[in-house]
């Protein structure tokens, strides 16, 4: 199976026009973001677009997977350096830069929770029932 493609374009109509620098990474980090997004989603078991019965949850499906890929490249490239907090000081000159050791800014990456969101769960198997009456 096919897997969605995800474009400049697609980053431009979520977020904002790009930078000339960022539109010069831009693609290389789109490419890195789907990659990551496919080897996890491959784990689970998902090997490209899932077949729905409904045209409409493939749409969604393939929407949330751009949303997915274009939220991760945004986050990289608002901070590129992964930098959590920065202060300078003008007088008696003072510089300080934090990065926390859990902050994971700077890195394209997905929340489990982002990926179990486009793993198909079956359909629970709706089946008839009788109800046996007592006698009167």
């Amino acid at each position: 199976m096919a897997w969605p493609t995800v474009t400049i374009d697609d980053l431009v109509g979520r977020w904002r026009p790009l930078t000339p620098e960022e539109a010069a990474v831009a693609p290389q980090r789109i490419k890195d973001a789907e990659s990551e997004l496919r080897t996890e989603l491959r784990l689970r078991g998902v090997d490209g677009i899932p077949t729905f019965s409904d045209p409409s949850e493939r749409e969604d499906w393939i929407n949330l997977y751009t949303a997915l890929v274009v939220a991760a490249v945004k986050n990289e490239l608002k901070n590129p350096e992964g930098w959590r907090s920065e202060r300078e000081q003008l007088d008696d000159y003072g510089r300080t830069f934090s990065r926390g050791s859990n902050d994971r800014s700077g890195e394209i990456w997905f929340e489990d929770s982002d990926i179990d969101r486009l793993v198909p769960r079956p359909r629970r198997r709706r089946t008839a029932f009788t109800i046996r009456l007592g006698t009167s």
